[in-house]
């Protein structure tokens, strides 16, 4: 699963810098899907940042990432060793995901979905798309 990890390396390290590379490849060392919206990439690196910060201060945590996928149109992330914590982190990261254009990336505009299994797009971004 190494081109996985190499994937979804690729897409976070624009928003991580070089101290969480070895941390990534790690934790997404089993993951076998990496397919989320582009726009969705930088609330994923925080998701990591958290997870990270987490493992450092309890260090009988130990979570590996097995899944990270656009389903009905929202971010899904599957982790093993799952807690109430990370629960709740992912959970947050999904609500953010929802306001998001998954083609600008604008925030908090007014959204329309075309489908229960496409990602919502923001009205100007609908509007350029669909005629």
């Amino acid at each position: 699963m190494k081109h996985i990890r190499d994937k979804a390396w690729a897409s976070l390290s624009k928003h991580l810098d070089g101290s969480y590379e070895e941390f990534v490849y790690m934790k997404f060392e089993e993951c076998f899907d990496y397919s989320p919206v582009n726009t969705w990439n930088e609330v994923i690196a925080d998701i990591i940042v958290i997870m990270k910060k987490r493992e450092e201060w309890n260090g009988e945590v130990d979570y590996k990432v097995k899944q990270v996928k656009n389903k009905f149109g929202g971010l899904r992330f599957y982790i093993e060793n799952n807690d109430d914590f990370m629960r709740g982190v992912i959970k947050m990261a999904e609500m953010q995901c929802s306001k998001l254009c998954n083609t600008c990336g604008s925030y908090g505009e007014q959204k329309i979905q075309t489908g229960s299994y496409t990602p919502k797009q923001c009205t100007a971004c609908f509007g350029n798309t669909y005629y």
